[in-house]
Formats: C-alpha cells, structure tokens, sequence
C-alpha cells in the first residue's frame, strides 16, 4: 500500500517518494515490464478507398494507429494536422501527383524526414525498389496489388531506419 507523506514530514518523504516512483514505472507487479509505446500513426493517400480500407484494416489489426485520405489535397491537410509516422502514397490521385505531394511534404519542417511508402499501379509486375536510406526521406515503391503483409515489412525497415537515426 502506497502512502503519500504529507508535506513538512522527513520521516517519510523519501520512502514515499521511492514507493510513489516505484509504482510509476512498474505494472501489475512486474518490475521488468517496460510500458508499451503508443501506436506509430500511419496515414493512407490512395483514390482507391477499397485499398484504403483492406490496408486500413490489416494495419489496425498490427496495431497501427491508421488515417486514411482518397485525394491529394485531404492527404496533405492530414499529413500537416496529424503528423504520421509514415506516409502510404498512391502515386495516381485524382486532384495532384503523388510526386508532387510528396514534394511538398519534404519541404515542411513536420515531413522533412517521414517515410514513404508508394504503392502505385505502375510499377506493376517488378520488385520492390528502395531509395537510397541515406536520403534525408527514405522511401519504398511497391508496386499493386501489393499484400498487407508486404507493406507492414516495408513500414517497419523504414520505421526501424528512422528510430536508428534519432
């Protein structure tokens, strides 16, 4: 049982305290168990809202926090009001480029270093492409239909570099 010694007491102030900090950092009792990291945020620009929902889907259910967008513009709003951990980019939107939008992210102070994944109809039929991690945005091109299971690799080796770069 935890006891907060009230102010002005010597006694018990520094047990008090150890007991308080003690019960800050452990959980149901294990002293080992390290607190869990909030989910990475990851937002989802495809004018495809059927990708956007499998993707959605299969992200939440690996336990990210997912946003999704179906038009450049609304991809950029959310990118800037809800600082993603990682951006997921259709190349083909119906209002921009992919290109362009993703231009536009690396030149914001918020997005200079997020990763990218592009997931675009284009390069179907090749390998996943990589761009070069010494960039100061690492990046990924997936080509379509690419499996969740795909793209959560992706998402974590460019989470992964980035956390190795912090």
């Amino acid at each position: 049982m935890l006891h907060i010694a009230q102010p002005g007491t010597t006694r018990n102030d520094a047990s008090s305290l150890f007991q308080f900090t003690r019960l800050l950092l452990t959980r149901n009792g294990d002293n080992n168990r390290q607190v869990p990291m909030p989910p990475k945020k990851i937002l989802i620009v495809d004018d495809e809202q059927e990708i956007c929902d499998l993707v959605q889907e299969g992200l939440r259910d690996a336990g990210y926090q997912v946003e999704t967008a179906t038009t450049g513009k609304e991809g950029l709003e959310k990118a800037v009001r809800q600082k993603p951990d990682l951006i997921i980019l259709d190349l083909h939107l119906p209002d921009m480029d992919g290109v362009n939008l993703y231009q536009e992210l690396k030149n914001t102070q918020e997005h200079r270093e997020t990763p990218v994944v592009f997931l675009t109809g284009l390069a179907q039929g090749t390998e996943p492409q990589r761009g070069n991690l010494e960039s100061r945005i690492p990046y990924s091109i997936l080509p379509k239909p690419a499996s969740v299971e795909e793209i959560e690799k992706e998402i974590r080796r460019l989470l992964a570099f980035r956390s190795s770069r912090a």
